[in-house]
């Protein structure tokens, strides 16, 4: 009796039942797009897992902090905080032209922050592991920061900085910024991974901005036991799969629809 009361529940879910996730927030700088926060002056925008924060004022002790994460107010929390930016050492301790912002959060750890001496950006927060496809892949990890060297004007420019690494789960790396072509341009999250795009940076005058990788495109997973039938339109968008242990998957990279019969 127990057994057929939570089956009936599980239908009654699984017909009903809504599941809400919030987009990433986005670095400063960044545009407030559907789902995303909006990266502030000079911090970074709030969302699932916050934005990576910009550089404060040279020399100033106020960098600009990272984006708030879990704005979805879930528990267990859906992500974490972006790091903070920094503006690097003013003289004479080093050049104020050096601005290294922070990494996004991801999924199961916050962004780190821009390197103090200037010399790297934040590096993009851990995603989350899972193993409902069967292999154990991790999703959702935070993008890396940028390096901006936005006021050299020396006869020779200061030697490339480093970019934030994106954390596991896809996310991508930012850019170094600097004079062409030595310039590393940011990498864009991976596809179906949900990973956070690295930070953009500004070059040397009068080097060109480099944008922002964008964030990598999501993926939503539904697996039920295997007496369950699925079914629905067939699309490119969703494959239909049985786990090792037995269980039906359907796998969708775009919308879709999908019907679930009870055995």
């Amino acid at each position: 009796m127990l057994v057929q009361q939570v089956v009936k529940l599980h239908r009654v879910l699984l017909q009903y039942s809504t599941i809400t996730a919030s987009g990433g927030g986005y670095g400063f700088g960044g545009d407030n797009l559907t789902g995303g926060g909006y990266g502030g002056t000079p911090g970074g925008g709030p969302g699932g897992s916050g934005g990576g924060g910009d550089y404060g004022a040279p020399g100033s002790p106020n960098p600009g902090e990272g984006g708030t994460g879990n704005v979805g107010g879930f528990d267990p929390p859906e992500g974490n905080p972006g790091g903070n930016g920094d503006c690097g050492p003013g003289p004479p301790a080093g050049p104020s032209s050096t601005y290294p912002a922070g990494g996004g959060g991801g999924a199961t750890a916050a962004g780190g922050d821009g390197q103090p001496d200037g010399s790297a950006g934040g590096n993009g927060g851990a995603g989350a592991p899972n193993t409902i496809l069967g292999p154990d892949t991790t999703y959702a990890g935070g993008g890396g920061g940028g390096v901006s060297r936005v006021l050299d004007t020396h006869p020779a420019p200061d030697p490339k900085k480093t970019a934030g690494a994106g954390g596991a789960g896809g996310g991508g790396s930012g850019s170094t910024g600097g004079p062409e072509p030595e310039a590393d341009p940011a990498t864009a999250g991976a596809a179906n991974t949900g990973g956070g795009g690295g930070g953009g940076a500004a070059g040397n005058i009068p080097s060109p901005v480099k944008a922002g990788g964008n964030g990598g495109s999501g993926i939503v997973v539904v697996r039920v036991p295997g007496e369950y039938v699925l079914s629905g339109s067939p699309t490119p968008a969703r494959t239909l799969s049985t786990h090792p242990g037995g269980d039906k998957i359907a796998k969708f990279t775009a919308s879709g629809t999908l019907t679930i019969n009870g055995a």
